[in-house]
């Protein structure tokens, strides 16, 4: 007769390791994530939670060759030239094309669109982002935290152990992953604040920038030096030259370029041939030291000396008493494009978790500084190269709480609708912005992402 005891020997020799276990071999030529693919599952909760049907056109879009335009080097010898062969390739002045747009944009501004207004509403917001909020907590926290939805949402709370029951204690890596929750859920606020629309549009008559029409995949070659050793023309992202735009140069301006680094906009401010100063400023000196490369490949020594001062400042503590007509501040982000593309300076390698939760408050404290330093009457352009909505208008929401609160500034946000009618040839933008734009990558158009808001001091 078999006996139980014996039964359960046999069971414990012949047992089948269950399902979610590897086996050892396969544990051992298992091919670890790499960082791009930790950032892709963090974007399919985050940011599908908030694009909903669009996000699966925006990841392939990031995941496939970003599209480039073309600044032409008003410097270089062969300057008509490189046009001239642009044009006959097939690009457009997409600056130029714009402008003949602004009329119809000017027109499209008078006209009251209700349905826009209202898929903008702060209430509308909020029932996105509270959906938002409930599918990511659902996914990622468990049950418990469910409850806490409906009330965070409302409140005014940063710290997160206001959410954790007291009944459990967390490691440092679930609070961090409690903070990163909380940070990745933009929550609009009725803020008393003036949205005013721009209603002109002065785009920089000497800045040229060449791009292939949409849905074409022709890509330039790389720039020449002509005999003088200048570059012919600059490559970078299309989207990249709407912060420039919105800056709204004019002759003279002072510009401050608080995060410079890599030099791509301050490149095209120099082209603008308007400012009387420009101060590129970067906290990395290796970073610095790029956008000096940038400038000697493209601008004579004389204009530069004369022109450009660099400084190696960290941005949030820059003070040196200077105020400036005009202040970009282009913060370090997630930058979605490169982390999906690139295992390099990743904001997903281990140990930098705390780092990237700490994001939306640096870029808060750079924001607030840039406004600090710009003249009455000046402008401040806040721009990121990601599609989170923390980051974009929810940095912008939190900057104009801490004016509120805490200084005599006065701030008022411009409606830069304007741009995204004179540009929508190039441009896919994001309907449910509520202070600024923000450019989304399509495959026809592969541009961006693209945050950019425009703030004008008033005293």
């Amino acid at each position: 007769m078999f006996r139980a005891s014996n039964f359960a020997v046999v069971q414990a020799i012949l047992r089948v390791p269950s399902r979610n276990r590897y086996k050892k071999k396969w544990a051992i030529n298992r091919k670890p994530k790499e960082y791009k693919d930790v950032a892709l599952d963090y974007f399919d909760v985050y940011h599908k939670a908030v694009f909903a049907r669009k996000w699966p056109s925006i990841r392939l879009a990031l995941l496939s060759l970003r599209k480039y335009t073309a600044v032409i080097n008003n410097y270089a010898e062969n300057e008509t030239d490189t046009v001239t062969d642009l044009i006959c390739a097939g690009a457009d002045n997409m600056i130029e094309r714009a402008s003949t747009k602004i009329d119809a944009a000017k027109k499209k501004l008078k006209k009251v669109n209700k349905k826009d207004r209202d898929k903008n509403s702060l209430s509308n917001l909020k029932e996105r982002q509270q959906a938002a909020l409930e599918n990511v907590l659902g996914e990622n926290t468990g049950e418990y935290y469910k409850e806490f939805a409906a009330e965070d949402i409302e409140d005014d709370r940063t710290d997160v152990s206001a959410f954790v029951p007291a009944s459990k204690v967390y490691t440092d890596a679930e609070m961090n992953e409690l903070a990163e929750i909380e940070q990745n859920i933009y929550n609009p606020k009725d803020i008393d604040i003036e949205i005013i629309p721009q209603v002109d549009l002065n785009l920089p008559k000497f800045l040229k920038v060449f791009a292939f029409p949409r849905g074409e995949t022709t890509q330039f070659t790389k720039p020449s030096p002509d005999q003088g050793k200048l570059y012919d023309y600059y490559l970078l992202d299309g989207a990249s030259v709407l912060p420039v735009i919105a800056l709204d140069l004019k002759m003279g301006d002072s510009v401050l370029d608080l995060c410079s680094g890599p030099g791509g906009k301050s490149l095209q401010i120099l082209q603008t041939l308007t400012p009387g100063r420009l101060v590129c400023n970067d906290k990395s000196s290796k970073r610095l030291t790029r956008v000096r490369n940038v400038m000697e490949q493209y601008f004579p020594n004389t204009l530069v000396k004369e022109t450009v001062l660099f400084m190696n400042k960290q941005g949030e503590h820059f003070d040196e008493g200077l105020e400036f007509d005009k202040v970009l501040v282009d913060v370090p982000c997630l930058t979605d494009r490169h982390i999906l593309n690139e295992n390099d300076n990743s904001y997903f390698k281990s140990g930098r978790t705390h780092e990237r939760v700490m994001l939306p408050s640096l870029q808060k404290t750079l924001l607030l500084r840039a406004l600090q330093l710009c003249k009455p009457g000046g402008s401040v352009v806040y721009s990121t190269c990601t599609l989170s909505m923390p980051q974009n208008d929810g940095v912008v929401q939190a900057a104009l709480e801490d004016i509120w609160h805490e200084s005599n500034i006065e701030v008022v946000v411009n409606d830069l609708k304007i741009i995204q009618y004179t540009f929508s040839d190039y441009f896919t933008f994001f309907p449910a912005c509520r202070f600024g734009l923000l450019v989304l990558p399509q495959i026809r158009n592969n541009f961006g992402p693209m945050y950019i808001c425009k703030l004008t001091r008033i005293k």
